[in-house]
């Protein structure tokens, strides 16, 4: 029989005394020291309510600032790329305020390709109802007479 205040270590539970109750026949152990269990942290997460994640439009970039990004490499683009490129500024564009684009009229000339992006979104805004204005009336003007075909050809367009 163990002695009274013997110790043990019982695997994966903890370590325990043998109680000064205990009997050869019915011993009775006291526990002293726990073991980490980190299972038993892990499953009260999997229980708990999952965290919320973002909603996708609270995911997703403003419009405007996605159609900067396109223009920037526009230019670099084979032709089929810009189609399609192309293709998703204007869809992007109603979702676009005249207040957003106002700003990049005065592009750097460098900036070609933004250029172009911001001459697409004015003409869907302008077809979707937009009234024209003396900054929008400039604008096109200079990308009409601009060395850069494909800004003169859009700007042709509007």
């Amino acid at each position: 029989m163990p002695a009274v205040g013997e110790q043990f270590q019982f695997q994966r539970l903890g370590y325990f005394n043998v109680d000064n109750d205990s009997a050869a026949t019915n011993l009775i152990f006291n526990k002293t020291v726990g073991l980490r269990d980190t299972w038993a942290k892990k499953e009260p997460k999997q229980t708990q309510p999952a965290k919320q994640q973002p909603t996708p439009q609270a995911k997703k970039r403003k419009a405007i600032d996605v159609i900067k990004q396109l223009g920037k490499k526009y230019t670099n683009l084979p032709e089929a790329k810009q189609q399609k490129v192309k293709a998703e500024i204007q869809t992007l564009a109603n979702d676009v305020s005249y207040e957003d684009l106002e700003p990049l009229f005065n592009t750097a000339v460098k900036k070609v390709g933004t250029r172009i992006a911001v001459a697409l979104t004015l003409k869907v805004l302008l077809d979707n109802g937009l009234e024209k204005n003396d900054s929008i009336d400039t604008f096109i003007a200079t990308a009409k007479t601009d060395a850069h075909p494909l800004l003169s050809e859009v700007a042709n367009q509007i």
